[in-house]
């Protein structure tokens, strides 16, 4: 194989094992529980996506000037003008005077168990690559 073809395949290999990476990271983010939180809610909006009330995008707007997206049960649970407080990694988050447990979605695991499954698709489809 030619160096061009080969230096082809190792950058679409590093792309889609940094799409890998990013779902990854994007549905732990939702789940606030890799967060540092001190804030007040001023907006809560919902956004309908393909299966409406099942994949809805939860964003909260928070008076530090972020807007993040969370899991719908943590959605649920603020309404504006909440304080919002937990460390990094926490997994408890204090809404106000009241404890909200944190943990990992059903989206998270789902992420969990078929992104290794795409990397090793993707590692399969490199060495293929590489060898032919």
């Amino acid at each position: 194989m030619r160096f061009s073809n080969r230096l082809a395949v190792v950058l679409v290999f590093a792309i889609g094992t940094s799409f890998v990476a990013g779902n990854l990271v994007t549905t732990a983010i939702r789940t606030t529980i890799p967060r540092r939180l001190d804030a007040i809610v001023v907006a809560r909006t919902s956004g309908r996506e393909k299966h409406p009330g099942f994949d809805d995008a939860c964003l909260l707007t928070l008076d530090d000037g972020r807007t993040i997206q969370v899991e719908p049960e943590l959605f649920h649970a603020v309404a504006i003008g909440d304080r919002l407080h937990k460390e990094r990694w926490d997994e408890e988050l204090k809404i106000n005077d009241r404890t909200l447990s944190l943990h990992s979605s059903a989206d998270e695991q789902g992420m969990l168990r078929t992104m290794p499954l795409a990397l090793v698709v993707m590692l399969a489809q490199f060495v293929w690559a590489v060898r032919k």
